[in-house]
């Protein structure tokens, strides 16, 4: 009854305006009025929900110093990880200017350096960022550092379609999968035409219902292989392989993906 009411008294009111499109205007105005007085759709609800995460994600990379330590440790395993992972997965990318998130103490960082002319280290941290800066800062070889810290998730410092290689090793395993969504559209569009990616991530997803990763083991996110590849197709990028890491107390706990942009060659899984 209200409704047909509404409707007839809708009708009135229209046909004394002048024209049918001021009409139309008129209904239009009507219609965004009711939807403001509703409360949250379910989209607003799951997009506040992902925000949520995120932050939480950040906020718990983001305490003083807690990485220190394990910098230190780490630095004992690079060397091997470097020749028996990862060079053999990188050794055909173009290191002209390579993008590195989450550089950590630059044990990684010095790897690269032997290979690439020039590499943007960016972190949410500044301390790890300072210990780059006295490490590299006497450096003698071609390579040219610059030093960025972002809001942890995002990259306004790097400029569209500029870099030839995004790298990041044992450091966005930490990542949320809300996290590692808005850094792969940014990946997407500071990526060159044929640039190449080297992610190693969690790969502990669905198994984490933790809010905080620090309940999972090693540290390890909602984060997964699937999704991985699923946010590289929204975002442009295509997924050349991803390798599943079975370390000696967990298996399937991480996934090394690596990504091109602007090629049309089929994906390659692992």
């Amino acid at each position: 009854m209200r409704s047909g009411m509404m409707k007839r008294g809708l009708g009135i009111l229209t046909s004394l305006l002048p024209g049918a499109q001021s009409a139309r205007r008129f209904e239009r105005n009507m219609k965004e009025c009711a939807v403001s007085d509703q409360g949250p759709s379910d989209f607003d609800v799951v997009e506040d929900n992902e925000q949520v995460r995120l932050e939480k994600n950040l906020e718990d990379c983001a305490v003083p110093e807690q990485w220190c330590s394990y910098f230190e440790m780490a630095e004992g395993w690079m060397q091997e990880s470097w020749e028996k992972i990862i060079w053999p997965m990188i050794r055909g990318a173009d290191f002209s200017n390579v993008l590195e998130i989450g550089p950590g103490a630059g044990r990684n960082t010095a790897m690269l350096a032997q290979h690439a002319k020039e590499i943007h280290c960016v972190d949410l941290n500044e301390y790890p960022l300072h210990k780059c800066r006295e490490r590299f800062a006497n450096y003698p070889g071609a390579c040219v550092f610059h030093f960025h810290q972002n809001d942890g998730h995002t990259l306004p410092m790097i400029r569209d379609g500029s870099i030839s290689m995004i790298y990041s090793w044992d450091s966005m395993v930490h990542c949320s999968k809300e996290v590692m969504h808005s850094y792969i559209r940014e990946f997407g569009r500071v990526l060159r035409v044929d640039g190449f990616g080297f992610i190693h991530h969690s790969n502990f997803g669905e198994a984490s219902s933790k809010r905080s990763f620090k309940e999972n083991p090693h540290w390890r996110t909602d984060m997964s292989k699937p999704l991985f590849l699923q946010y590289c197709g929204r975002s442009g990028l295509r997924c050349v392989e991803q390798r599943v890491i079975n370390w000696v107390e967990a298996r399937d706990l991480d996934c090394i993906s690596t990504f091109t942009k602007g090629s049309e060659s089929g994906f390659i899984g692992a």
